[in-house]
């Protein structure tokens, strides 16, 4: 018999998109696996109600594990639940707004059954945002993963690129919970101090970017980045020089940039004074960022902000999307349409 694959999908207000996640693991050209969805939701909330609605489709199929949690947790707390259920030799993690093409999980086990000594795959991930596609991210391996991870936090494309032998997750004891972000960085981390991951380029996965907004409050986010520095410091420190300036170089720069787009000017100080510790700001620089925070530091002047972003790419995003539909065809086309059961 073939072995099993276990697709864990955490939710927390995806509502809109979750079916489609289901329906998309359900649909694999690999038959024996099982999918076990875990709502984070807060018992009583309409989120609640609206994900108990949607999983009532699925009562009767054996291959769908539904599993709630008496409280709101996070998206660690919630990856672990399902880990932890799960009956599968393979384990695959699925954001509640992303897919799969149909023949990922059969590739990713062939890939891993082929590979000795690797517990990890990682394929190309597909952008889409409002309909459009915006880029494709194609993971490449390197000599030392663990930097790679450090230098690019994007390496992978998405959380819902991670795919690998439950055994490696049972040594790793799943992810840390204290993370509510980061969290798919850290587990990453630790796992590339032994483990090793196969890249392929076959585009088996689609994140969707125009969900729920979970991105915290400056101060909240550099807690998040206090506690990501704290529990990997001692991988931090095997950087070189150049590199552990530009690791957090990068972060500050994240921090700094909720700092802009927040009402609070101690926060912007605060960002800028932590920047500056790693690189120099000009006058001319810092002037700039006054006036962004000006412009995006309300609601209404952040809106407008992005809205005149996505006028000046959409010729270059209207080109990106014209050639990459045009590449994958007509299956690519109807995932990205579909949407799966939204109840009301």
């Amino acid at each position: 018999m073939s072995a099993l694959a276990s697709i864990i999908i955490p939710t927390y207000h995806g509502e809109k998109n979750l079916s489609r996640a289901i329906d998309t693991s359900l649909n694999q050209t690999w038959k024996n696996i099982e999918v076990i969805v875990v709502d984070d939701n807060a018992p009583g909330s309409e989120s609640r109600a609206l994900t108990e609605k949607i999983m009532q489709q699925y009562i009767g199929n054996d291959k769908v594990q539904y599993i709630k949690h008496e409280k709101n947790k996070n998206g660690a707390a919630a990856r672990n639940t399902g880990w932890r259920a799960s009956k599968g030799e393979y384990i695959a993690f699925l954001d509640d707004d992303d897919l799969y093409m149909p023949n990922r999980v059969e590739k990713c086990i062939s890939v891993l059954e082929n590979s000795e000594g690797f517990d990890l795959v990682f394929s190309s991930v597909l952008h889409v945002k409002y309909g459009l596609c915006r880029k494709i991210v194609s993971p490449k391996e390197s000599p030392d993963m663990r930097r790679a991870m450090f230098m690019n936090i994007h390496l992978t494309g998405s959380g819902s690129n991670i795919f690998m032998r439950k055994s490696a997750v049972d040594e790793l004891n799943g992810f840390d919970e204290d993370f509510v972000r980061h969290q798919d960085l850290e587990f990453l981390i630790r796992y590339f101090r032994k483990g090793k991951v196969k890249c392929i380029p076959d585009l088996l996965c689609i994140k969707f970017n125009d969900g729920y907004n979970n991105q915290p409050e400056y101060y909240k986010f550099k807690d998040i980045k206090m506690l990501y520095f704290e529990r990997l410091q001692e991988d931090i420190n095997q950087l070189s020089e150049e590199d552990k300036r530009n690791f957090y170089i990068f972060h500050y720069e994240q921090l700094l940039k909720s700092a802009i787009e927040s009402t609070n000017n101690d926060a912007l100080r605060l960002a800028v004074k932590d920047l500056k510790r790693y690189r120099n700001i000009s006058h001319f620089e810092y002037a700039l960022i006054c006036v962004k925070h000006a412009i995006m530091g309300n609601p209404k002047g952040l809106s407008l902000s992005k809205r005149a972003r996505e006028i000046i790419i959409r010729p270059a995003v209207l080109f990106r999307n014209y050639t990459i539909r045009r590449k994958y065809g007509d299956q690519l086309n109807r995932l990205i349409s579909y949407t799966g059961y939204v109840p009301s």
